[in-house]
């Protein structure tokens, strides 16, 4: 096994078809590509700088690392512009030895205008932004990338650099505000409007299908054949775009196309956005998905990544709701969740709250995504499927065919911005989707009374704390916690034994009273036989103490009886209180007041209470009858010598 520093970069050979990176005179052509095959072309010119060496040596770094790790064309811009900033850097910092300035070579020392270029970019953008650490971060791992190489060379001092942190900050993290539940409200109104139009739109579609016939027979001019054509796979847009005539010779019919299926005419574009809006009239948008995620992330208060991959497996519809088994690749983790409707509400089975039918969501995707997932050729496709068409501009020998690809949350035409545009929505702040999941935690949070356990149980406390326990969620919390302390203060000085008159007394065989005082019969008939009376009062259980492990006999009877809730005052309990009361007000007047309210208080306070509602009648007699039957105070010898000493 190779040692740490010992391991080499494994380059496996590109599948057979695929172009591996091109570099044409300074022209580096990357082709990475997305999680769905989806592939960009990316170009990275280094003509133009004058440390063409330094430019070409990390442009090539960049050309393998595409190559070998496949990451996302959106961090190759990230890399990509991060070159361009340093090249640029040494170009106006190091003059005319730019042209020598090189990663193997000692001189000019390369390492020193990357330092200067990694603090110098907190300058270009705003307080707390993360951009510079993460251009500076991207650089830094192209060096390191072919310090792995064993026949590329790094000059000392540059391979010193490779060993060290980014002298730069992550940034700071940019917390947002959930969306108020008026703009929750409004979001969930527009995505159902909005889907009613696409199931009109769809349904359209299926009219001029059923009425239509094969476009290289029947006639390439009504619109109902071009639909039936492309929906039975018998030709392609390209076929549509060469076979049509200009503009001028097209009927009425053909026109109303781009109204019914809301696609904006453009002359210079007109067969190309034709077959747009008659594949509009098959296939969701990639933007009609969006209502759909807004609903399941407001439904169900999960990542929006697990409700966008989702697939049929992955959905199972139970009697009055829905069980979903949620992917989230992130954390690699899988979890199972049940959302079950009663009426217009919901009652989640998992501790999770929603405010939706997820069911009815669900039911709606897999209704209109269903002629896309028969058509994929993926064996298990997302219920996020589109349709859309490969442009004749794209780079590839698939331009002008009929794609049908998954879901992308994120980019041009189709992104969330563009779905607020369209739908008219407005909202305080900025549209991101992860306010709603936001929102949802808020609720939950409300919900379960502030328990972190409960409002994390999607991902670990840590998260929790990092990402959503700030703002609303965090006054919540803390109103909570609050109000625990506060109802906990209160019990303990509200706390106290239940008072028993005699007429409460002969009527404690009574259901009602025992269901009023929480005695059960055979508790009652123990407390009136004294079978139950530990000297100052009787108690409801010794066995199930406060203040001692439960099965137990109560470890603190009769010192601490007038401050615990299983206790019972009766009448016949007045003389063993009354003596208890002097002996309370002796040890006041002997030990410090610090000392004795921290012992003795609560049970002095009590006391006074339990003995405010007694009738003066009934105190007379009891002190009479402590004269008359010369009764003492009923406590353990210990705690005498205890309070003498």
């Amino acid at each position: 096994m190779a040692r740490r520093g010992e391991r080499t970069r494994d380059f496996r050979p590109a599948p057979e078809g695929e172009e591996r990176p091109q570099r044409l005179g300074g022209l580096w052509e990357l082709k990475p590509s997305t999680a769905h095959g989806r592939q960009a072309t990316i170009v990275l010119d280094t003509t133009g700088f004058a440390c063409r060496r330094l430019a070409d040596e990390l442009a090539g770094e960049l050309a393998d690392y595409v190559e070998l790790k496949r990451p996302h064309p959106t961090g190759v811009y990230t890399y990509r512009r991060g070159l361009r900033e340093l090249c640029a850097f040494v170009d106006r910092r190091a003059g005319e030895e730019a042209a020598g300035c090189s990663l193997a070579l000692a001189e000019p020392d390369v390492s020193s205008y990357i330092r200067e270029w990694m603090l110098a970019l907190p300058e270009q953008f705003a307080e707390g932004s993360s951009r510079p650490y993460f251009l500076a971060a991207d650089v830094m791992a192209l060096i390191r990338f072919r310090a792995k190489h064993p026949e590329r060379v790094l000059a000392p001092a540059v391979q010193r650099l490779t060993t060290t942190a980014v002298p730069l900050r992550s940034g700071a993290t940019r917390e947002l505000e959930e969306f108020t539940r008026a703009e929750k409200r409004q979001l969930v109104r527009a995505a159902w409007t909005d889907i009613r139009g696409l199931q009109r739109r769809l349904e359209r579609g299926r009219e001029l299908v059923a009425a239509g016939a094969d476009p290289r027979e029947a006639g390439w001019l009504d619109p109902a054949n071009l639909a039936f054509g492309l929906a039975e796979g018998l030709v392609s847009p390209a076929d549509v775009w060469a076979a049509l005539p200009t503009v001028s010779a097209w009927p009425p019919e053909l026109m109303e196309i781009f109204t019914v299926a809301d696609v904006k005419y453009a002359p210079s574009m007109s067969r190309y956005l034709l077959t747009i809006a008659l594949v509009s009239l098959l296939y969701p948008r990639n933007i009609d998905l969006q209502s759909f995620r807004v609903l399941l992330v407001a439904a169900t208060g999960h990542a929006p990544e697990e409700v966008a991959y989702l697939t049929e497996d992955d959905v199972e519809f139970v009697p009055g709701g829905v069980r979903l088994r949620l992917v989230k690749r992130r954390a690699s983790k899988i979890r199972y969740r049940e959302f079950k409707a009663m009426g217009e509400s919901v009652e989640v089975m998992h501790p999770d709250r929603a405010g939706l039918n997820t069911g009815e969501i669900l039911r709606t995707l897999i209704e209109v995504t269903g002629s896309a997932r028969s058509r994929s050729t993926v064996k298990k496709p997302y219920l996020f499927i589109r349709g859309s068409i490969i442009p004749r501009t794209h780079n590839s020998h698939r331009r002008g065919e009929l794609s049908l690809r998954p879901f992308e949350p994120v980019g041009r035409g189709g992104g969330l911005d563009e779905w607020t545009e369209r739908t008219g929505v407005e909202v305080a702040g900025k549209m991101d989707i992860r306010r709603l999941r936001k929102s949802t935690k808020v609720e939950k949070v409300i919900a379960f009374r502030g328990a972190v356990s409960d409002a994390a149980d999607d991902h670990t406390e840590q998260v929790f704390w990092g990402h959503y326990a700030h703002g609303t969620t965090l006054r919540v919390m803390a109103g909570h916690a609050v109000t625990r302390a506060q109802k906990d203060w209160l019990e303990r000085v509200l706390v106290g034994p239940v008072v028993l008159d005699a007429e409460a007394v002969d009527r404690l065989g009574e259901s009602e009273v025992l269901d009023g005082i929480g005695l059960s019969a055979e508790q009652a008939g123990e407390i009136l036989q004294g079978e139950l009376d530990m000297g100052v009062s009787s108690c409801r259980d010794p066995y199930d103490s406060p203040y001692s492990p439960a099965g137990e006999l109560c470890a603190v009877a009769p010192l601490r009886c007038l401050e615990c809730r299983n206790a019972f005052v009766l009448p016949s309990n007045l003389p063993q209180l009354l003596l208890f009361s002097q002996h309370l007000e002796g040890l006041a007047a002997r030990l410090t007041p610090q000392v004795f309210h921290q012992a003795w208080g609560q049970s002095r306070t009590n006391l006074r209470a339990v003995l405010a509602d007694i009738s003066p009648a009934d105190l007379d007699r009891a002190r009479q009858q402590i004269a008359d039957q010369d009764l003492r105070l009923q406590l353990p010898l210990s705690s005498f010598v205890e309070f003498d000493a």
